[in-house]
């Protein structure tokens, strides 16, 4: 709390950015900082803010990590790394074409209309 109460104090001694501490009221504990200040580090995003190029950013930084640490060969490490992806193909798949037909529905109003139809029956 002492770190926090001295964040508060003077605005340029957490890790946090402007736009990562917005208008939020409360404070953080030192490790959710922490953790904040990485990710913008890292990435150049703010937390929670990240989307495909930071995920994947990260997705190839721990595979990296993960590989030195087992120990792994390189050719084994980018074979495990390339599976890993394979397998997250379907979930990327569907949270894009979630996404298209959300644009798509809120753009022409086609959202409204299914709701106003549902609501009346």
């Amino acid at each position: 709390m002492l770190y926090a109460r001295g964040g508060r104090a003077d605005k340029g001694s957490t890790l946090m950015s402007d736009d990562e501490r917005g208008d939020v009221e409360g404070t953080l504990s030192l490790t959710e900082q922490t953790i904040a200040g990485w990710s913008s580090y890292l990435t150049n995003v703010p937390f929670g803010k990240r989307y495909f190029a930071e995920s994947a950013t990260w997705f190839l930084l721990i595979g990296i990590v993960i590989g030195v640490v087992s120990c792994l060969l390189k050719h084994d490490t980018v074979n495990e790394f390339m599976r890993g992806c394979a397998d997250m193909m379907g979930v990327v798949m569907i949270v894009g074409l979630s996404r298209g037909f959300s644009i798509l529905m809120s753009v022409t109003g086609l959202s409204n209309y299914v709701l106003n139809r549902i609501s009346t029956v």
